[in-house]
């Protein structure tokens, strides 16, 4: 699908799932519609090797996920447009898979200017899984955008709050990418407490606090304070 082989095939066939199962789960009692979250885990994340009961639309979606080698030609970027600037509202499979295909232009061109609306019609479908990849897909491109574009993007995830404990992490991460939420550490607050770890004692307790300062390295609400100091510490050795 990166290369916009049979992509206007596979959108085609997850626009008619999408629509079919919506109309399923329209006639459910409200209670139960709670598992419509399951369902589009079901039909887009999860996959289940060897089952012949797997959902095309997974085995579409779990392969393109998978494909981390794969980069997308800039003709797919219209098509992704026409999704989100048609006449008909996207369905989440659509929106998923174009996260899904975004992620590989990251690496190569200039951010697409309707990443805020890719970010704000995912999140208002309040699927889990969906959220999260968009999510993930804007933080991606923190460090590449500028000026209005990351102006809108910061909008629109001010305005967005979640009660599950997963996604409200990813969402921290993603707004500390765009300097919503200040660190709480910064990187000179990190280096003096690495030096007093390499003037104290050899003892069991200062072990323990120089392991806790190097697993901060991989803490992104840390935004990268121990990382670069642990670095600088290594270039004076």
């Amino acid at each position: 699908m990166y290369e916009d082989i049979l992509l206007d095939e596979t959108l085609s066939l997850i626009r008619r799932t999408d629509t079919n199962v919506d109309q399923i789960v329209k006639g459910w009692p409200p209670e139960n519609r709670k598992h419509r979250e399951q369902w589009f885990a079901e039909m887009y994340v999860v996959q289940h090797p060897g089952s012949t009961a797997a959902w095309s639309t997974s085995l579409i979606a779990t392969s393109c996920h998978n494909s981390w080698n794969s980069q997308m030609v800039p003709h797919v970027l219209s098509k992704i447009s026409k999704i989100l600037e048609g006449l008909e509202s996207p369905m989440p499979g659509e929106l998923y898979v174009c996260c899904l295909l975004l992620r590989r232009w990251r690496w190569k061109g200039v951010p697409p200017s309707y990443l805020p609306k890719l970010l704000r019609l995912s999140w208002c479908t309040e699927l889990y899984h969906l959220q999260l990849q968009a999510l993930q897909l804007v933080q991606g491109y923190a460090y590449e955008i500028t000026g209005p574009l990351r102006v809108e993007i910061i909008e629109v995830l001010s305005g967005f709050e979640t009660n599950s404990l997963f996604l409200n992490t990813q969402l921290v991460e993603t707004s500390l990418a765009y300097d919503l939420i200040e660190s709480p550490i910064n990187t000179e607050g990190a280096a003096r407490e690495i030096d007093e770890i390499v003037r104290a004692d050899d003892t069991q307790q200062t072990r323990e606090w120089a392991y806790s300062a190097i697993s901060k390295q991989f803490e992104d609400v840390l935004q990268g304070a121990y990382y670069t100091a642990i670095r600088e510490l290594s270039k004076m050795i």
